[in-house]
């Protein structure tokens, strides 16, 4: 244990050219990197109805396992949760500088199919329904 604790020592008086695991800074600007990473890759598919952990993670060539970790411990969400999350900001967005016609538009741009679950899930979302959002910001 003595000898573990004076290593432990001993690299933390090294050159600051050691690249420590420990080094909370860098761990944090890598973890931001990758959180917007996987923003950026749900971004891009925003109007895939079957857009799925797998696909996420195929496209960080990482597995499901370990993007489900690195999402739950970064914004402590699923990334089920993540990606209904991301389309509910890009919604609103997309509400507030685009004439959207009406909800189906709207369903369609964010991936959902089903344009009266969408309803629902937009009224329990932002308490007030899509039509008073778009009349809102027309």
């Amino acid at each position: 244990m003595r000898n573990l604790l004076s290593q432990k020592e001993h690299w933390s008086k090294e050159s600051s050219n050691t690249m420590l695991i420990n080094d909370k800074p860098l761990v944090d600007d890598i973890e931001k990197e990758l959180l917007e990473k996987v923003r950026n890759l749900i971004i891009d598919q925003i109007d895939n109805p079957n857009l799925t952990v797998l696909d996420l993670a195929d496209a960080m060539a990482a597995s499901e396992r370990k993007v489900y970790r690195l999402i739950k411990k970064l914004t402590g969400w699923t990334p089920h949760e993540l990606i209904k999350e991301v389309r509910w900001h890009y919604i609103e967005n997309l509400i507030r500088t685009k004439n959207l016609k009406n909800a189906t538009e709207a369903a369609h741009a964010i991936g959902m199919k089903n344009v009266t679950n969408f309803k629902k899930q937009f009224h329990k979302r932002f308490n007030r329904t899509i039509e008073e959002m778009m009349a809102k910001n027309a």
